[in-house]
């Protein structure tokens, strides 16, 4: 549930354990910045094992197992946060947002007991620090999608948004973007990702919003334009490359841009890359390569892709296309 999750494009970065010794906590949080999240566990685990009364290694392989959309790992390390601290209201809301991922494959016989212990953390999160916005987050998600019946309530998801707003004004931005998108009112949808370009310029996650949104409707120049903003305001921003060349490839609109763009990413990838943003890159150049019908030159990158990440299925449809 958190807002980082609406990012186009999510890479993971490469780099070695420390030789000797425990990790220090400062280079496992800088792996877990990076999302380089094989590597992070490892050294978060580490320090679990180090100091097995330190809640911080905990929680954040409970985050990493997030990332990587393991609920049920997620659950095995929240709830092991929660018992070495459970007046932390970061490790009673990571709980909540773990146990919400298992509600949505939960047959209809448990949803009911899953929901109950779902919204129990977070109102625990809450309690333990109203300033808490991941607490806010998961309630108002939980008054978002639950049926009345079950407590669910618009007014109170638009109340705990509000709420967010007083603490994280792009987060708030963010959690109106939801509440428009779940009501598929689309001007305000926009109006909210502009606010939170505005709230946070120099935050990403705004922008991509926006795109995500143009894209959607198929408004390809809005979609260039959030792109050629982002580049002016970010330039470092390592993900802006590939977004663009996949809005050209989506729009069919200025593909020899989108396919420089991933051509000078592939040539000199963001530093420590992972395997993962490799693959988008070689993903990304295949969809340009196939809609501008050089079916071998797409079959070429695809299999790159595939090399780097064999589950990446939108490189396997793209092989099954051009094979054809």
């Amino acid at each position: 549930m958190r807002a980082a999750a609406i990012v186009l494009l999510v890479g993971s970065h490469s780099a070695a354990l420390p030789a000797q010794g425990t990790p220090s906590l400062a280079h496992a949080r800088q792996l877990y910045e990076a999302r380089n999240w094989d590597v992070a566990r490892q050294e978060f685990a580490a320090l679990a094992r180090a100091t097995p009364n330190d809640v911080t290694p905990v929680m954040y392989l409970g985050r990493i197992a997030m990332a990587l959309n393991d609920g049920d790992e997620g659950i095995k390390q929240f709830e092991q946060c929660v018992k070495i601290d459970d007046a932390s209201a970061d490790c009673h809301a990571g709980l909540g947002s773990a146990l919400g991922t298992t509600a949505m494959r939960a047959s209809k016989f448990k949803l009911p007991f899953i929901a109950k212990r779902t919204k129990k953390e977070f109102d625990r999160a809450v309690e333990l620090d109203p300033r808490n916005v991941e607490g806010r987050w998961g309630q108002m998600q939980y008054y978002m999608h639950a049926p009345g019946f079950m407590g669910g309530s618009m007014d109170k998801a638009r109340e705990q948004a509000a709420e967010i707003d007083k603490t994280d004004k792009l987060r708030g931005a963010l959690a109106a973007a939801a509440l428009a998108e779940n009501e598929k009112k689309t001007p305000e949808v926009e109006a909210a990702y502009q606010r939170a370009v505005t709230a946070a310029p120099d935050s990403a996650v705004g922008y991509y919003g926006l795109v995500n949104l143009y894209v959607r409707e198929k408004r390809w120049g809005d979609s260039f334009a959030v792109l050629d903003r982002l580049s002016a305001r970010l330039p470092a921003e390592q993900s802006v490359a590939l977004v663009i060349a996949r809005v050209a490839y989506l729009s069919g609109e200025q593909l020899s841009r989108g396919e420089e763009s991933a051509k000078q990413w592939l040539a000199n990838p963001p530093k420590n890359v992972g395997v993962n943003s490799q693959a988008m890159g070689h993903l990304r150049l295949g969809n340009i390569y196939e809609k501008t019908s050089r079916k071998e030159l797409a079959r070429t990158e695809y299999e790159r892709a595939l090399r780097l990440n064999p589950r990446l299925d939108e490189a396997k449809k793209g092989l099954e296309a051009v094979r054809s």
